[in-house]
């Protein structure tokens, strides 16, 4: 819908809730129509459903967890890695764990790990654009398990591959949530002084040890983290690096709907955060945690990076789902509401409001889906790895900064409604900062 649609009798709400989010986006649809028919005539009924879910169920638990039901962090007596000391612990609130694992019942994941026909990872990049639309802290552990579970398929070796890997593709309220794990005290960007010891183990494990500042997955009953450390005696600098997955149990079976051997570490701290209140974000210590090799030292550092790009394209295509929700906002705002006799979006101004909110959404998801492709395209031809590169490092910087620009117009465009926690778009520009900080200022992230 555009703006000159809206100039009959009001037939919006006056804000988007419980709106599906992938059958009232025309740009998205167009755009996986022209690049990708073939992934909307397969996975079609899919991202409808998607669609259903991400503005009904998961809009509707971002507001109550932003709100009413963050993260805690209790202290208990009854940890069975420690049973005689109080262990920290993180309290997530059901409708939030609920929420992620609906993503992956949906199939996106499944899908794209499948063995024998498996669909583009465009597929999964999609879903993040819908469910950043109506909550980035759901999408941002789905930003980082995608990446794990590509890693597991690319590098892990076969017994670690055949352990984890099909649990990437479970549909049934079980799936691993991921976590990558680069950032120490000293920063986030310059992850060659990884400061964190993996100590080789005659089992063929490691113990870690070090302090990991940001801990993305840590909360979550089941999960799966990326952490590059360095090897004793190995080298300072990037040379040095390995790459280990650290998981949140020792369990052998991990089929069982239950885990019950925790992995030795200490959650030490829960950050306190601007947005992306329903996440846990996590700092933990690593004393002995129990890790498996994904890529020796030396190489740890290509294979952390590999992993992050696949994250960055989610971040741009999370960035290009908070403009869809801010022009959506902001145009059924305009077309309901009334101030001096008529509905606002019949004043020329708020008209050249909503086409600069549209414009922006539609050049950013534009760009977003460009490096989604390339994404694929590189995957199946190496030779386009210098352009992907390029593209999403582009995409990344650009649509992060479109997107809080795009919410903060669609806010100002409702005045102090929208200012206020009984609208969404005071959510949606908080968390929409996230995407322009994650791996550090865009002035680093250039070089």
């Amino acid at each position: 819908m555009s703006p000159s649609d809206a100039s009959g009798p009001a037939d919006l709400a006056i804000t988007t809730r419980g709106r599906n989010l992938f059958a009232h986006d025309v740009n998205l649809s167009r755009a996986l129509a022209h690049h990708a028919p073939e992934l909307l005539a397969r996975h079609g009924a899919m991202l409808h459903a998607l669609g259903a879910f991400c503005g009904g169920e998961l809009d509707a638990q971002a507001d109550y967890s932003d709100r009413h039901a963050p993260p805690l962090l209790t202290r208990a007596l009854d940890q069975p890695a420690a049973p005689t000391r109080r262990v920290a612990a993180i309290l997530l609130n059901e409708r939030y764990k609920a929420c992620q694992q609906r993503l992956y019942e949906h199939g996106p994941l499944a899908a794209i790990l499948d063995p024998v026909a498996p669909a583009p990872h465009l597929l999964a990049f999609v879903t993040q654009y819908l469910a950043s639309s109506a909550d980035i802290s759901t999408g941002c552990p789905f930003a980082m398990t995608h990446p794990v579970a590509l890693a597991l398929a690319a590098s892990a070796a076969p017994v670690l591959r055949e352990k984890f890997l099909p649990q990437m593709r479970r549909t049934d309220g079980q799936t691993p949530i991921g976590g990558t794990w680069a950032t120490e005290r000293h920063g986030g960007s310059d992850v060659a002084r990884t400061a964190t010891r993996a100590v080789p183990q005659p089992d063929g494990t490691v113990r870690l040890y070090g302090h990991q500042w940001f801990a993305s997955a840590a909360g979550f009953d089941r999960w799966l983290a990326l952490k590059t450390a360095r090897a004793e005696g190995a080298p300072e600098g990037a040379a040095g690096l390995g790459l280990y997955l650290v998981p949140s149990h020792l369990d052998v079976d991990w089929d069982a709907h239950r885990l019950s051997h925790p992995n030795p570490m200490e959650i030490t701290d829960l950050k306190r955060k601007m947005g992306t209140r329903g996440l846990p974000t996590a700092e933990v210590e690593l004393d002995g945690t129990v890790a498996y090799e994904i890529a020796p030292p030396g190489e740890g550092l290509r294979a952390m990076m590999a992993a992050l790009g696949c994250s960055r394209v989610h971040n741009a295509m999370a960035a290009a789902g908070v403009m869809a929700r801010a022009f959506a906002e902001a145009l059924s705002w305009a077309a309901s509401r009334e101030a001096f006799g008529a509905r606002i979006i019949t004043r020329p101004m708020v008209r050249k409001r909503l086409l600069d909110i549209m414009a922006e959404g539609m050049a950013g998801t534009a760009l977003a889906v460009e490096a989604a492709r390339s994404f694929d395209a590189a995957a199946a031809d190496p030779g386009r790895q210098a352009w992907l590169r390029v593209a999403t490092a582009l995409a990344k910087y650009r649509t992060a900064k479109q997107a809080t620009a795009c919410a903060e117009m669609a806010l100002r465009l409702g005045a102090g409604n929208h200012y206020t926690e009984d609208f969404p778009i005071e959510r949606v520009l908080r968390d929409a900062h996230a995407l322009a900080v994650w791996e550090g200022p865009e002035e680093v992230q250039a070089l």
